[in-house]
């Protein structure tokens, strides 16, 4: 499948949930292949217009020069379009903008590592979800006896910019915080000594330990019990354009079955 980026200055419960969104008829019966505009809602005819915003594993660049994404939402994209039958023409759009440009017809959906939120979910509409996660604490490996948020106090912590998520879980403790756009960074900084620790998504954490082994290691993890998740990862798609969330999840399922969503996943996070 043949990847055309489109340079713009615009700055394992999946499983259960996937075949629980094919026994309560979340994906529609579809055909295997499509590309048409009105039957399906895209903005061209054979083309998949997708948004990436960086936010590794999911979405990194793959050189210096910035001329080629890659990731886990890049190679899920690429073949999303092959099972739909269409080209992958992908956009890079800064994190905040994803929506914007969705609600201007800039592209037919954002994959991104876009977690499902009420609040998201009243703006657009979600494909079902295709990963999930939980909260976690990362500590350099051996470096700090942290079995819990009450164990940070007086520690100097990163977490990412935006997440309500890491700032739920560091509100009302007594130590220093450090906000960090991707929080790859921050994770550096933490190998780096800079931090003590570092709130975040277990899949970001996954996905920096994977290339980066025996360094850091996850001390913690949010449970369920304290409102810890999982957060679910999906496909948004403009607000009202039930024709192309009903085709992504069709392909979504044909990408399940035929083993290429679970390949995806370990080839980038490893599990």
């Amino acid at each position: 499948m043949k990847r055309r980026l489109n340079r713009r200055l615009i700055p394992a419960g999946v499983c259960a949930l996937l075949a629980l969104c094919f026994l309560t008829g979340c994906f529609g019966s579809g055909k295997s292949r499509i590309g048409g505009r009105e039957e399906y809602g895209l903005l061209s005819d054979g083309v998949l217009h997708v948004a990436h915003a960086v936010y590794p594993p999911f979405v990194q660049w793959k050189d210096e020069e910035e001329t080629e994404l890659t990731g886990f939402d890049v190679d899920l994209a690429a073949a999303l379009a092959e099972a739909l039958g269409v080209e992958v023409r992908v956009t890079p759009v800064a994190r905040d903008e994803l929506f914007d440009g969705l609600d201007a017809d800039q592209y037919d959906c954002v994959l991104s590592a876009v977690a499902v939120h009420e609040e998201r979910a009243a703006r657009v509409d979600f494909s079902a979800p295709y990963y999930e996660y939980r909260q976690v604490i990362v500590i350099r490996s051996g470096a700090y006896p942290v079995g819990g948020p009450e164990d940070l106090d007086g520690l100097t912590v990163g977490y990412m910019e935006g997440s309500s998520e890491s700032e739920d879980i560091l509100s009302g403790l007594s130590c220093t915080t450090v906000q960090y756009g991707p929080i790859y960074d921050g994770l550096d900084d933490l190998r780096l000594g800079r931090l003590d620790a570092v709130v975040c998504a277990g899949a970001l954490a996954d996905g920096y330990m994977r290339r980066r082994p025996n360094v850091l290691e996850i001390a913690w993890t949010r449970p369920a019990e304290e409102g810890g998740g999982p957060e679910q990862i999906a496909v948004a798609v403009k607000r009202g354009n039930t024709k192309l969330v009903t085709a992504v999840n069709d392909a979504l399922r044909q990408l399940w079955e035929a083993e290429t969503l679970p390949d995806i996943r370990r080839r980038w996070l490893g599990r």
